[in-house]
């Protein structure tokens, strides 16, 4: 009798000991899980022996972690492919597209019969549409390379809006709009100049494309940095999504932006997180305003 009960008692000591122990198993694991996906470690998550089933459990979930790991590496390596392949074609259409405006600069030069002349006017607009598709390639790839790389300095933000206005005339006559930017003074900022104009830039195509009649740029301080505008008049009529502007392929539904890459403003908000600032979008009737808010100075990551 005395044996029974010592036998019983160890029993119940064990069971006890192993039901204790089980559950401080379990935060053991969550803990390894969740240091594993703080510190980005590679590590298994171990556990000390409780039960068949419980080894069992770890085991499938370090498993199952491996072939994540796995996926993640082969979709960076295709990803990585994939930018490669975009800078390398998007490198190799600038050249023959060059020689192509060259030859039409040519030929506009010459004496041209009227039907002649309609064709080539075509023609060299179809290969501006082209050239600036392939400039938006460029600029995503270039844009992919280099990530969140930064290289502030002082920059008025002002006259940076005038310069890119400026080189943009032709487009923006040919556009027929009326452009009216009036800064007040300057304004200026530390940031990364050639994202900048990467941005403005962007955003003056984009009214070129698809603004009418009046183009308002305005440039602004903020108690926190500065504010850059563009506001132009859109058909009343034609569908745009201001929440989904600056989505990446987003090109609306006439056959004019279908001409386009839908690129153009998804690099601008992508330039302008980078810059920590933000991208904004806003319709009042047919008046579009596209907003970039940049801070004072740019956070330099290491």
């Amino acid at each position: 009798m005395l044996v029974a009960v010592v036998g019983l008692s160890v029993a119940l000591v064990g069971v006890t000991a192993w039901l204790l122990l089980l559950p401080r198993q379990v935060r053991s694991v969550t803990r390894q899980l969740a240091r594993r996906g703080e510190e980005g470690g590679h590590r298994s998550v171990r556990v000390q022996m409780v039960s068949r089933d419980v080894d069992q459990m770890v085991a499938e979930v370090n498993g199952t972690i491996r072939t994540a790991e796995a996926a993640i590496a082969h979709a960076r390596r295709e990803e990585q492919q994939i930018r490669d392949l975009i800078t390398d074609v998007s490198h190799d259409l600038r050249t023959p597209l060059t020689a192509i405006r060259g030859y039409q600069q040519l030929l506009a030069r010459s004496a041209l019969e009227a039907e002649q002349r309609a064709a080539l006017d075509v023609a060299m607009r179809h290969t501006g549409e082209l050239g600036v598709l392939v400039d938006h390639l460029y600029d995503y790839a270039s844009l992919l390379l280099t990530g969140d790389r930064v290289e502030p300095e002082e920059v008025d933000l002002a006259t940076l809006v005038a310069d890119c206005l400026l080189g943009a005339i032709e487009p923006l006559e040919a556009a027929g709009l009326d452009v009216r930017f009036n800064p007040a003074r300057s304004v200026v900022v530390t940031t990364d100049p050639g994202k900048v104009t990467r941005i403005v830039q962007n955003l003056v195509r984009n009214a070129a494309q698809h603004g009418t009649d009046l183009l308002n740029v305005r440039v602004e301080s903020t108690a926190d940095g500065a504010v850059c505008s563009f506001t132009n008049r859109l058909d009343p009529e034609r569908p745009v999504d201001v929440d989904r502007l600056f989505d990446r392929f987003y090109t609306g539904d006439t056959a004019r932006t279908r001409r386009t890459s839908g690129l153009g403003l998804s690099i601008v908000r992508a330039l302008a997180d980078q810059l920590g600032g933000s991208a904004a979008a806003s319709r009042d009737g047919d008046a579009l305003t596209l907003s970039i808010v940049l801070p004072s100075a740019v956070a330099v990551c290491d």
